[in-house]
């Protein structure tokens, strides 16, 4: 099995009442859960849920897009991805993760570019700094 790195960014939740943001974590705890369980379905389907409840999280967008990597689907990972950082433009992990999509996908350009934007982000980003060592470009 995969390892699988979560994030937990929330959106800010701005006007949401408590309640519904308690309900979008329970979600995206229980999509965590399913993954760890090889429940791939189920944790897009808890992600699905998160994300209508808030449409802003773009936790919740990387998350499910972990599940759709390993389903193997790339394109829907790479679609949840780039929501993703159009909603938080600064989370390095978005970037090594559809670096890593595109990696499998042969796509090495958009892979080299996003490994190399997630260390602009955070120069400590091991994973996308041996992507790159081991695609033969310098970090």
């Amino acid at each position: 099995m995969p390892t699988v790195k979560f994030v937990v960014n929330p959106s800010k939740g701005d006007g949401m009442p408590e309640s519904v943001q308690e309900t979008v974590r329970a979600h995206l705890d229980h999509g965590r859960a399913c993954l760890d369980k090889g429940k791939y379905d189920d944790a897009i389907a808890d992600y699905d849920k998160a994300i209508a409840l808030d449409p802003n999280h773009a936790a919740a967008y990387t998350n499910r897009a972990v599940a759709y990597g390993i389903k193997g689907d790339l394109d829907r990972a790479i679609a949840d991805l780039d929501k993703a950082i159009t909603l938080n433009p600064n989370d390095a992990t978005a970037y090594t993760i559809r670096g890593n999509a595109y990696y499998v996908k042969g796509d090495y350009d958009r892979a080299i570019a996003d490994y190399r934007k997630a260390l602009e982000i955070n120069p400590s980003d091991q994973k996308a700094r041996n992507k790159l060592k081991r695609l033969g470009v310098t970090p």
